[in-house]
């Protein structure tokens, strides 16, 4: 009984940030959230199934929300004249979820307003295909005028001559520019600095058909423009070649936010 009352009544501490979209802290966002307590025997227990409410963000756009529950969920902010950009991410577990959230006040979850009247990100999907031959594939990728290339270099290694034991890895660069990781879930907003030449992403021996590599990268150009970039790439079951998917969006203005 006591482990049911802590999941469903775990202490609740999130930490928050608004950014505007240039990245400083925004003031006097009303934030609302909403929290969940697990379990269709909670109101039997006479315990309250959610609740709901807001808060505003501080001069250093901060705000933080101690309550108790099982899941937040941030639904909404407002700010005359802004409106909120994409987000990946809105809900945290807490209490004995598989993945609780770890609240950290020295690492806030980032949030991004946008002033009205900003264009709009330009948004392209591109499938991918290619061969595990370890030599540099091009991708085009146009946008509003803009053309880019992307890089790939893709590597495997077969283990024990068996093409469903192997591991491999994708190198990617940026003709034009340079890469920064991004962290899923986070807000839709490139670095300032933090930028190489490189990434690569790897899977280990293992049965590794259908296991697929995710990863957020923002880019930089030479000239000054960012590019959010999600790549997705799995091998096949074979091991002979690869597939996978990248979403781009494109910032026209030279900012760092996307919307």
């Amino acid at each position: 009984m006591f482990t049911l009352l802590l999941s469903v009544n775990a202490p609740i501490d999130f930490y928050g940030i608004v950014l505007d979209e240039n990245g400083k802290p925004l003031s006097d966002v009303e934030v609302s959230w909403e929290i969940v307590k697990a379990g269709s025997f909670v109101p039997g227990m006479g315990l309250s199934p959610g609740s709901r409410g807001n808060e505003t963000s501080d001069r250093d756009g901060r705000f933080r929300i101690h309550k108790s529950g099982s899941t937040l969920s941030i639904k909404s902010m407002s700010k005359a004249g802004y409106h909120q950009a994409p987000r990946t991410g809105n809900a945290y577990s807490y209490g004995d979820n598989a993945e609780p959230h770890k609240p950290d006040s020295k690492k806030p979850e980032r949030y991004i307003m946008i002033k009205d009247g900003s264009k709009k990100s330009f948004k392209a999907e591109m499938p991918l295909r290619f061969d595990w031959d370890g030599q540099p594939k091009e991708f085009k990728i146009a946008l509003n005028g803009r053309e880019e290339t992307m890089i790939i270099i893709p590597e495997i290694i077969v283990v024990n001559s068996n093409p469903r034991r192997h591991e491999w890895k994708v190198t990617i660069r940026f003709k034009n520019g340079e890469l920064a990781k991004g962290e899923m879930g986070d807000a839709r907003l490139a670095p300032k600095t933090g930028y190489i030449s490189q990434i690569v992403l790897e899977r280990d021996v293992g049965e590794q058909w259908g296991k697929e590599a995710k990863a957020l990268m923002y880019v930089q150009t030479n000239d000054g423009y960012f590019g959010e970039l999600i790549f997705n790439a799995h091998s096949d079951r074979d091991a002979t070649g690869g597939t996978g998917r990248l979403d781009v969006r494109w910032n026209t203005e030279g900012g760092r936010a996307f919307q």
